[in-house]
């Protein structure tokens, strides 16, 4: 049973720096739609993008490669609790050395002007 795991820390201050100088466009370059509407929908709008941008990092470190920010989305459920998809275009590069069934999970926290997140899949169960 192959696993692999990722880890990234994110300083909150600087992606409000990065939301107050390019706004919209930083937003579209390396967020979808359901993770703008999620982190809009928070109080706390800066430490959730911080957030996701440390979950994106975290899967990247996971696939070995790459940074296609479109290709990972971080969902939410209901509950709150994060949600990886990895799409089939990035999955399916030839660096990724994970197979497209993989289960991934994803955790994410901040605290102390910190956001830092895990990504873990695992295969072949």
């Amino acid at each position: 049973m192959p696993i692999r795991t990722g880890v990234d820390v994110t300083s909150i201050s600087r992606v409000e720096e990065l939301l107050d100088k390019y706004g919209e466009h930083f937003k579209q370059r390396f967020f979808s739609l359901p993770e703008v509407d999620y982190a809009e929908s928070r109080a706390d709008t800066g430490a959730s993008y911080a957030g996701l941008w440390a979950a994106k990092e975290a899967v990247f470190k996971t696939l070995g490669k790459g940074k296609r920010w479109n290709d990972v989305i971080i969902h939410h459920e209901a509950s709150g609790r994060p949600r990886v998809e990895v799409t089939e275009r990035l999955i399916n590069e030839p660096y990724v050395p994970i197979p497209p069934e993989a289960d991934w999970d994803c955790s994410i926290t901040h605290d102390g002007g910190i956001a830092v997140a895990t990504a873990a899949c695992v295969w072949g169960v």
